[in-house]
């Protein structure tokens, strides 16, 4: 019994990225950017917050499943406690640990609110939805990642041949 409407969410598309990024980001920005020096600079901090927010879009969810049962205000209340915490700490971890400091900070606050605020929300409304949720992003990233760790192998010590090979 998952809610009515569900079709898998535009995050479903995102997630196998998320692997590709922490492994070949840098190639394949490399390809957007033709400097690999550049693109080595961006990935340090993209592969993170592109991460925190495919998470933070999978939180949509949990707004559009408490809003449609009534229940929104909860989801307020939980942002609004959860951005008076992360938004001095936010500041305090950019001034002490720089940029890519933020960047994981952001990738980290983001997935522990998912994991306790929506994980509980989720568990609560949907019991069934949240198993089936773990299930199909585990299979997903763990496909794309086995997908381009075997086209590296295969096709030598280049990652960037084999991320031209796949698009």
């Amino acid at each position: 019994s998952y809610p009515a409407g569900y079709r898998g969410g535009g995050c479903g598309i995102l997630s196998p990225l998320l692997p590709y990024f922490f492994i070949f980001g840098d190639d394949l920005i490399t390809l957007w950017m033709k400097d690999t020096m550049l693109s080595q600079s961006i990935n340090m901090y993209a592969k993170w917050l592109m991460a925190a927010s495919f998470i933070a879009a999978t939180m949509n969810f949990v707004f559009i499943c408490l809003y449609s049962l009534g229940q929104l205000k909860y989801h307020f209340y939980a942002y609004a406690t959860y951005s008076l915490f992360t938004i001095p700490l936010s500041i305090f971890v950019a001034k002490n640990y720089g940029a890519i400091g933020s960047a994981k900070f952001v990738f980290f606050h983001t997935l522990i609110f998912m994991l306790v605020w929506g994980g509980w929300q989720m568990k609560k409304k949907f019991p069934g939805f949240f198993n089936f949720l773990a299930l199909i992003y585990i299979f997903i990233i763990v496909l794309s990642s086995s997908v381009f760790l075997i086209m590296s192998i295969t096709l030598g010590e280049s990652t960037y041949l084999a991320v031209r090979v796949f698009i």
